[in-house]
């Protein structure tokens, strides 16, 4: 790249292509140094085509004593000149497969709980939500997959209503419906357990049991309970002695929610019904 001092964005623009620089960091620099026998004899930061011209011009005019030194070194570093402290390498474009799966779960969304959906929207199953499940295969498969861990940790696996919706199963006035921002994302809540029931024992109770299931999905419920227990739905009886140790009661999805609002099947996945409800579109 020569050096054309009336083009003064060029070093910005081709740091940025080459090395895939965000466009969060407003300027960048070249930190440059010249050592020749093991002293450093020149430091510039280029931040344009101007100084970028007198780093060229610098080594022209010490062409002899380079060319007579027994060891030269060009460095050269790039650092932020004014914005972030970090340089974070621009994320490519979702194609294929990915970027048909943000547009479904995004239909999917809007299928469930509208077009602007309210706060503590609750949404509803409908058959627009059914026929976005259908268009991949295994989208029902992965569902039910994640169903079966939330009834492993939580004892009722309606916990997780939708794959775009799961209900906080702390009875507190201030949460309710969580919305997902990925497909069955359960470890989207671990951020609003911490934060919102951080007074609560059973939240980083219930972390601990997510992941322990799910990076063992066939761990057992017995062995879950005896690393990070927690009070479950059918233990019922001792109410009172856990809230005072600061426990928020437990609700139940199906006295919380109304039945339009879960996406229930009864079928065996890869079953015949299971297969007939792939080709039954415009039906819930």
């Amino acid at each position: 790249m020569s050096p054309r001092p009336h083009n003064r964005r060029r070093v910005d623009a081709y740091l940025r292509e080459s090395l895939c620089i965000h466009k969060s960091v407003k300027a960048l620099a070249l930190c440059c140094s010249v050592t020749w026998d093991g002293v450093v004899k020149f430091r510039n930061r280029v931040r344009d085509e101007s100084s970028l011209w007198s780093w060229y011009t610098y080594l022209e005019a010490r062409k002899d004593e380079i060319l007579k030194a027994t060891a030269v070194e060009l460095s050269a570093t790039v650092v932020v000149h004014t914005g972030p402290a970090q340089i974070t390498k621009r994320r490519p474009p979702r194609r294929g497969k990915h970027a048909e799966d943000d547009k479904n779960f995004k239909d999917l969304k809007t299928a469930v709980l509208g077009d602007k959906p309210g706060h503590n929207a609750e949404g509803s199953w409908c058959a627009d939500a059914s026929d976005v499940m259908r268009r991949r295969r295994e989208y029902l498969p992965q569902f039910d997959a994640a169903r079966k861990i939330v009834g492993k940790v939580l004892g009722d696996e309606r916990f997780l209503v939708t794959p775009c919706t799961m209900l906080c199963p702390f009875n507190s006035v201030s949460c309710c419906m969580r919305r997902l921002n990925r497909f069955g994302g359960i470890s989207q809540l671990y951020e609003h357990w911490e934060k919102q029931h951080a007074s609560n024992p059973a939240s980083a109770q219930l972390i601990k049991r997510f992941k322990l299931a799910l990076k063992d999905r066939k761990i057992a419920a017995a062995k879950l309970d005896a690393v990070a227990p927690l009070l479950r739905l059918e233990d019922e009886g001792h109410e009172e002695a856990r809230e005072q140790e600061g426990y928020e009661p437990l609700r139940k999805p199906g006295e919380v929610l109304p039945a339009e609002a879960f996406f229930d099947y009864d079928f065996e996945i890869f079953s015949d019904t299971h297969c007939n409800w792939l080709n039954n579109t415009g039906t819930i």
